[in-house]
């Protein structure tokens, strides 16, 4: 209630979203927000688990907050023993991180991690380099962007395939991601292979490339 959620982004944080990436600067109060939101999916009667290294979430004690154990496998295991609806994996870092939060994802739990970012698009290219580009549409479905305790963006994800915005040729269509604005449905970047190289094209403004 705090937040003032327009209700279309309750009705998808509700039913329809289950690989969710909290973004944002230092500061910005991601953990206050993801502490809010696993107290109100535990409110709703869903099964929460955290990961967290320190423990900053405060939440309720129906949330168990699991530290990260040195074995990576290990702790995903206890995680999934644990049949949880959804894990909030806080501050992830680390290439293991990522792959946990994948793994949990691809095992049907719901997630939501957090990492740090400047801009919204920055938390979805933390992923390039660490997980094939066909992946990321499956594990991420909804980027939400704080600043300022305030959500200042959310970007949803899907991938389709097609020619790529500015190639006019067919036979260079190819599996896009395409990353839309979640309020006004509007295309802003794009992400594809073109050749070696994962390419995110803004398409308001220039190329980006990254390996």
């Amino acid at each position: 209630e705090d937040y003032n959620i327009p209700e279309q982004l309750m009705k998808r944080l509700k039913k329809e979203t289950e690989g969710i990436l909290l973004a944002g600067p230092p500061g910005s109060g991601k953990t206050t927000f993801a502490t809010a939101l696993a107290e109100y999916y535990n409110e709703h009667g869903k099964i929460v688990k955290t990961i967290e290294n320190p423990r900053d979430m405060k939440v309720n004690d129906e949330i168990t907050q699991y530290t990260r154990l040195d074995d990576y496998e290990i702790t995903k295991n206890i995680i999934l023993l644990t049949r949880p609806d959804y894990v909030f994996f806080d501050e992830m870092r680390d290439d293991e991180e990522f792959k946990m939060y994948v793994d949990l994802r691809f095992a049907g739990v719901g997630m939501v991690g957090v990492v740090h970012a400047n801009k919204a698009i920055d938390a979805i290219q933390r992923f390039i380099k660490r997980v094939e580009l066909g992946v990321i549409p499956q594990v991420i479905d909804t980027v939400i962007f704080i600043e300022f305790g305030e959500i200042k963006k959310v970007y949803t994800l899907e991938q389709v395939i097609k020619v790529p915005s500015g190639m006019y040729e067919r036979d260079l269509a190819r599996p896009v991601i395409e990353v839309r604005d979640f309020f006004t449905k509007h295309l802003e970047y794009e992400i594809y292979k073109f050749g070696d190289e994962t390419t995110v094209v803004s398409i308001k403004q220039n190329t980006e490339r990254y390996e």
